[in-house]
């Protein structure tokens, strides 16, 4: 028999959406049988009740059943960004724990790992409503970060992450448009690492696209045409296929962010600091990117590792992680194969 998948339909499905991809693409291939449930048919299974207010308990978490020949398994998907808002009643409650952004010192103390920024943040108190019981790690596992795909609307999905898959290989290298593409920020500990980046690709008299984001403070004058419209999903994976790399920094508190998913799934090389990475099967240095000094003040000789040899190397490793480890179907089924094994 197929397993049975039964899982929470959510209305708030923000950074959920790739889970359901995944669950959906086995779906449409008899892999599983899939039941979109109420939260309600949860709490009767003894799932603990939604708690509302500053601290939503159960915001951006998935929440799913799994039936293995008649016995039933209960999973959790925690797509926060950071910290564990994962209340123990429902760590108690499941059997597996799923986290985007895994922080393996916060599973062994129960304690946040904490930056300037974010200690200074009027909701940080909210964030974490209560400590966190580490008695149940056993039940953690790591979990791809939540790429942002459309919402509610499977077929539109599985339409773009069709297109997209590998489209960097679809021109060779010494025919892209661009020699770099980067996308940045301009506030807080991002400021001078963007700088050195636009700077470093200024001196190259490299082809540039991308620009930066800005946010409260105006980049300086001479930086200027830096600056652009956010860019679609779309139009962001075709401007990284069409470079020959691309240039992305971490996501909060060094998390391999939503870019470097959508980078593997175009099959693009790129480079980026170190990331310490929450994917399940980790990014290599070397191999899926070229990694930098926090600052990015190596850029220039890791720009002059990029030879035309090296970025087909990279994109090739790219690609097949993306089939292998982290497209939403392969998601899945790291869910699934986790919890087979309890």
């Amino acid at each position: 028999m197929i397993p049975v998948v039964r899982i929470w339909n959510d209305r708030y499905l923000y950074k959920k959406m790739y889970v359901l991809q995944g669950f959906d693409a086995l779906r449409r291939k008899n892999k599983i049988q899939l039941i979109f449930e109420s939260y309600e048919e949860f709490e009767r299974r003894g799932a603990p009740p939604v708690v509302e207010g500053n601290y939503q308990s159960h915001k951006n978490i998935i929440v799913f059943d799994v039936c293995f020949g008649g016995r039933w398994l209960h999973g959790v998907y925690d797509a926060n960004d950071i910290y564990y808002k994962i209340p123990n009643s429902l760590l108690r409650w499941c059997d597996l724990y799923f986290k985007s952004n895994y922080q393996q010192t916060y599973l062994e103390t129960g304690e946040l790992l904490k930056t300037n920024y974010w200690d200074k943040l009027p909701f940080f108190d909210n964030l974490v409503p209560e400590p966190l019981d580490i008695s149940n790690s056993r039940k953690f596992r790591k979990a791809n970060f939540t790429m942002n795909l459309f919402h509610t609307d499977f077929i539109r999905n599985r339409l773009y992450l069709h297109i997209m898959n590998g489209l960097w290989h679809n021109s060779s290298v010494d025919r892209k448009k661009w020699d770099c593409f980067f996308i940045g920020r301009y506030w807080g500990e991002t400021k001078a690492s963007t700088l050195a980046i636009l700077d470093t690709i200024n001196k190259k008299g490299s082809t540039f696209v991308g620009g930066v984001v800005e946010e409260n403070e105006l980049v300086p004058d001479s930086h200027r045409r830096y600056i652009h419209r956010p860019y679609s999903l779309s139009k962001w994976c075709r401007t990284a296929a069409s470079a020959r790399i691309s240039i992305v920094t971490r996501g909060l508190q060094g998390c391999v962010g939503f870019k470097p998913l959508h980078l593997l799934m175009v099959g693009a090389p790129f480079i980026a600091n170190q990331l310490m990475s929450n994917l399940w099967q980790p990014l290599v240095d070397g191999i899926n990117y070229i990694a930098v000094k926090d600052d990015f003040s190596d850029l220039p000789e890791k720009l002059e590792m990029c030879t035309t040899e090296k970025l087909v190397e990279m994109g090739k490793a790219n690609r097949e992680h993306w089939n292998r480890y982290v497209s939403p179907e392969s998601n899945a089924k790291y869910i699934l194969s986790e919890l087979a094994m309890i």
